[in-house]
């Protein structure tokens, strides 16, 4: 039986560009595709091969995608979203909405915020956030993902303190007293986010086929 086959006749994606083409083909065999090329050359390349009119079709060779991150999207889908945000205010009440389907101390996660297009342009802190939501950790991170606020639930969770050094490589922002604000840069977020609970089996397949 013969096991090669040649599609023709389609308008063909290929190349890094994935530039269309008129004239060109894709020649399969054993079920692998072994050359994309002009119809004409692989015709008289393989003259007994099987032919596959793919007229009035797109073709392509295959789609192989080896640097998808659908998990990272159904993260992203499922936190809550605080790009475009003018205000704090705006943020929390945002992040109260996510809360009220959040379970009994789950964490609530969210990013987008950028302190630079509120009126103040002021690092956000955790007090507000522990007036609007007491109960629940909450870990916001930065639009650019080089900061990050936690309220008093979560760094309590995490096990930060006053006495809680700086990592190398970022910086815990303190009040006047050498307190924690909430505010997390670089290299210090991996003190709230390393304690954050990996999430279940069905958390993980739902973020999942919502990405799909």
């Amino acid at each position: 039986m013969n096991d090669e086959k040649l599609f023709v006749g389609g308008v063909l994606a290929a190349g890094p560009q994935q530039t269309p083409q008129h004239d060109w083909a894709i020649y399969v065999r054993g079920g692998k595709v072994a050359a994309v090329g002009p119809a004409s050359e692989l015709r008289s390349a393989h003259p007994n091969v099987q032919i596959v009119d793919a007229s009035g079709a797109t073709i392509l060779p295959g789609l192989t995608d080896a640097h998808g991150h659908l998990y990272g999207l159904g993260l992203a889908i499922d936190i809550v979203a605080l790009q475009g945000s003018t205000s704090y205010d705006e943020v929390i009440a945002r992040v109260k909405t996510r809360v009220a389907e959040a379970g009994a101390g789950e964490w609530v996660r969210g990013r987008g915020w950028d302190q630079n297009r509120w009126p103040d342009k002021q690092f956000p802190t955790a007090a507000p956030l522990d007036a609007a939501i007491p109960d629940h950790p909450v870990w916001l991170k930065r639009v650019d993902g080089h900061a990050g606020v936690a309220n008093t639930a979560a760094m309590r969770a995490a096990g930060v303190t006053r006495e809680t050094p700086d990592p190398p490589g970022g910086r815990i922002i303190r009040d006047a007293e050498g307190n924690p604000t909430g505010t997390f840069v670089d290299a210090a977020q991996d003190l709230i986010e390393s304690k954050i609970p990996e999430p279940s089996f069905e958390l993980r397949k739902k973020r999942v086929l919502a990405a799909a």
